[in-house]
């Protein structure tokens, strides 16, 4: 299926593997989701293998290198789907050494894999030149560095404040993981405040994210992120999201800047049905628009029933914050020109496993349905039953 509205953009569909081509100037962008046919406990290996040996495929014949990569399924679940996924990749050139962040992503109807995201840059002509070097932090593959055109991009995964063994209180680990990636960027040429995007998934959210809040302020004020009037807060989404062991925080993002003259702009972008999350004490904007290369990306925020003035609405109403959850999105990035159509990839968050079918009613002409990764997850506030986090393209 071709987009007539943004020539040379594709999004082809094999095996439960839905891919994304973005084609800029210098390099191609490759948003890629993988959704298993059964989330059934006994079936995670078996669906991990058969969606990787797809991906596997998909990516070599477009000469692609995974930038970023995240799991989502039950932590039960994991000692099976990663020598899975290592198996169906093995001798496959788009993978380098930088391991998947694997979260608890429980499904809303199994026990077993919930689904797939991740992100590939491919060269803009076959047999053309799109280098991407590995960032290694302490000897841990933390993450990918990018430099198509004059651009630098610079991607880490599984940043944390601690290891699984080491309970530390999860406001020290919140600190630790925000500096630890202040320094890895400070160590390839990036400051804090060229950040774009961040997802953070909290192991236990509703009991500290007032702490995770102010410790994430105070750690922007020091990296020099916000000022007076907010600063260019990164897009984020914070999210209930384990990991193994004793790991209350886990953190990826994603960073840019550009050489004097290259062709990027980074953009923060304003909801008219919202006001700004810095308003009320987190500190994220709504989203982020970086444009370069002749298209456009907005990376949409962890997003959900929230007003104007701050405050949740339709409390306890799934309908109702599943439509306005949607309304937010759709006016976010209607401020950029693009619709729902123009969702590339999209996580869906619900509080409550029974409300699946809701959603699928509701949004079942959209592409939140078609590719959106589902799971349960409580969000950072008590009332509020639905959130959804998701990348836009369109042109320039």
């Amino acid at each position: 299926m071709t987009d007539a509205s943004f020539p040379g953009r594709s999004t082809l569909t094999q095996d439960g593997v839905v891919v994304s081509e973005v084609t800029r100037r210098d390099f191609v962008e490759l948003y890629v989701t993988g959704l298993p046919r059964t989330t059934a406990a006994h079936a995670a290996s078996a669906e991990a293998r058969a969606l990787y040996a797809s991906i596997a495929t998909i990516l070599a014949s477009r000469e692609a290198l995974v930038v970023q990569e995240r799991l989502f399924g039950a932590l039960t679940a994991r000692a099976g789907v990663l020598p899975a996924r290592r198996d169906a990749i093995a001798g496959c050139a788009s993978f380098g050494s930088v391991p998947p962040t694997y979260l608890e992503g429980l499904p809303c109807d199994g026990d077993g894999l919930a689904g797939v995201h991740l992100w590939a840059i491919a060269p803009a002509v076959s047999g053309g030149s799109c280098p991407v070097v590995e960032i290694v932090h302490e000897g841990l593959a933390l993450g990918r560095l990018v430099e198509p055109g004059g651009l630098r991009h610079a991607y880490l995964s599984g940043v944390t404040g601690t290891t699984p063994d080491r309970p530390l209180p999860p406001p020290d680990q919140a600190w630790r993981m925000f500096e630890t990636a202040e320094r890895i960027l400070g160590a390839h040429g990036f400051s804090y405040p060229q950040v774009v995007r961040t997802w953070i998934y909290i192991g236990d959210i509703l009991a500290w994210y007032g702490s995770f809040n102010a410790v994430r302020t105070q750690a922007y004020r020091g990296f020099g992120v916000i000022s007076d009037n907010g600063g260019r807060l990164p897009a984020s989404t914070g999210i209930q999201g384990r990991s193994p062991g004793e790991i209350a925080c886990v953190m990826d993002l994603l960073a840019a800047s550009a050489a004097p003259g290259a062709d990027l702009a980074v953009n923060q972008i304003h909801n008219p049905l919202q006001n700004e999350a810095y308003a009320y004490g987190s500190s994220f904007s709504r989203a982020m628009e970086v444009v370069t290369g002749g298209a456009r990306t907005v990376y949409v925020s962890g997003t959900a029933s929230i007003d104007e003035w701050g405050k949740s609405i339709h409390g306890g109403e799934i309908d109702g914050q599943i439509e306005r959850t949607v309304e937010n999105i759709e006016a976010l990035i209607g401020t950029r020109g693009l619709t729902l159509d123009h969702i590339r990839q999209a996580t869906v968050f619900l509080k409550r496993p029974a409300d699946l079918g809701r959603f699928r009613s509701l949004c079942a002409d959209t592409a939140f349905r078609r590719l959106g990764v589902c799971m349960v997850a409580d969000v950072c506030r008590e009332e509020l039953l639905f959130e959804i986090d998701a990348v836009a393209t369109g042109p320039a």
